[in-house]
């Protein structure tokens, strides 16, 4: 159904209504247009891109919207996500229940009111238990053994999987691999290594810390469920001239027993950069106390 003002014009006063404003150029599948005319333009080529976020609110009915093609952005991306995360907080109680009265609304006005539209056909599907063995195996398969060339086409140099870290200078003038590397140095002198210590390096993935602080003369054994990213570090490891026995790639369940690591069975240190998700809440206090009984006395985690 069409809108006076048009199905831009119509989300646009939506938004407004609800606290959270248009703080890019939106085009609608009917041709409307509403917000700032300079920069980055949204383009919602089809009802569905909006049935998509109605349906998953958040992060993944964005992505679906944006990988099905429903969604698209014109312009500098990164400039209109960082114009997003400037002007729009999150609403307050009173816009957080304006936003609720209006979306059924809207919907109708729009003619948005249908079953849930089907997932990208590329989306992992994983059955099981959250955190199980098989279903944590099933996940890691399906994210990471996907050939390293993918992965090096929008990581930095080491192929860091997580947030980097800008250590107060310029943002203008120090790029992802040196925040990246700022990141591991930050990592490293908190755990206070030192060479020839040992470091457990759990979820290790693609690496980065491992041969970091193994180039430190810091011995290091890793642990995947990876086995294209397992390899991976292997033959960078070879590459850069590191023994076996300084680089040691597990490809096991960091639950496991973890056979001849140390003579001892324990660690000078050990590191879980971004574990959490695949540990989940419930298991959290479990898996810490588990890997501090693996430190040495005085070890840090």
């Amino acid at each position: 159904m069409s809108t006076p003002q048009g199905a831009a014009g119509f989300i646009a006063a939506l938004l407004v209504r609800a606290g959270l404003g248009l703080p890019v150029r939106l085009r609608a599948w009917d041709g409307s247009e509403a917000g700032p005319v300079d920069g980055p333009v949204l383009v919602a080529r089809s009802p569905r891109a909006l049935q998509q976020i109605l349906w998953r609110p958040g992060e993944l009915g964005l992505a679906r919207a944006y990988v099905s093609g429903d969604l698209d952005v014109e312009g500098d991306l990164t400039d209109g996500l960082r114009r997003v995360r400037a002007t729009a907080p999150r609403p307050g109680p009173s816009g957080l229940i304006k936003a609720g009265l209006g979306a059924a609304g809207a919907a109708a006005r729009l003619g948005l009111l249908a079953p849930p539209p089907e997932p990208p056909r590329c989306e992992l599907r994983v059955r099981g238990r959250p955190h199980s063995r098989a279903r944590d195996q099933a996940v890691i398969a399906g994210h990471y053994d996907l050939p390293s060339a993918f992965y090096q086409l929008i990581l930095d140099p080491s192929l860091a999987y997580s947030c980097a870290y800008w250590d107060g200078t310029d943002l203008q003038t120090q790029d992802l691999a040196q925040a990246q590397r700022a990141r591991l140095d930050l990592i490293c002198r908190k755990l206070a290594l030192e060479p020839g210590q040992h470091l457990l390096d759990l979820g290790c993935g693609w690496g980065s810390l491992t041969i970091h602080a193994a180039r430190a003369r810091v011995r290091v054994t890793g642990l995947t469920l990876s086995r294209e990213q397992g390899g991976y570090i292997r033959r960078r490891a070879r590459g850069l001239g590191l023994t076996e026995g300084r680089v040691d790639v597990r490809i096991q369940d960091y639950r496991d027993p973890l056979e001849a690591a140390t003579e001892d069975g324990r660690f000078d240190a050990i590191a879980s950069v971004e574990m959490g998700e695949h540990v989940g809440a419930a298991g959290s206090a479990a898996f810490c106390a588990a890997q501090y009984g693996k430190l040495r006395p005085g070890g840090r985690q």
